[in-house]
């Protein structure tokens, strides 16, 4: 069982439409009933839900669910889903990190698999250049943390 399609970040301007896909294919021939959900995760990043989660395992599924909004629904019977999760119009409240859970009724065990997205919105205002250099400044603070000696 594995995602076909998954939703990348994403960084718009006040207003603009998007679209996030969502697509998933459970393993094996027989016919499966399967469940997609969009959640809305207001924060926080995942940088700092990968950390947690090195620090303190299980950490992140308790900071996942805590402002966790649940946005749509699908079900269906087969082996695949999928359901793109549409906004428009987007503002700034609308930032944050949106969710694609599917859950795999086919075994005893019901399988949740999740995959994640992080939105940016930027003003519509903003100057041009500015995308770029958020993308920079991303690349540059996800690196090793080096500590310098202490002064």
């Amino acid at each position: 069982a594995t995602f076909t399609e998954v939703p990348k970040d994403v960084t718009v301007r006040e207003g603009d439409d998007i679209e996030m896909p969502c697509a998933f294919r459970a393993s094996g021939a027989t016919s499966y009933s399967l469940e997609i959900q969009w959640w809305y995760l207001k924060e926080p990043p995942r940088e700092l839900l990968h950390e947690l989660a090195l620090s303190v395992p299980g950490a992140r599924s308790k900071v996942t669910n805590k402002d966790a909004t649940k946005i749509s629904t699908v079900r269906v019977q087969g082996n695949d889903i999928s359901h793109r999760l549409r906004l428009s119009a987007v503002r700034r409240q609308d930032e944050g990190v949106y969710e694609c859970r599917v859950s795999d009724y086919s075994d005893d065990d019901t399988q949740e698999h999740k995959a994640q997205a992080l939105l940016r919105v930027l003003s519509r205002f903003a100057p041009p250049n500015m995308q770029a250099a958020e993308a920079v400044s991303h690349i540059q603070s996800s690196g090793p943390r080096r500590h310098g000696p202490a002064t």
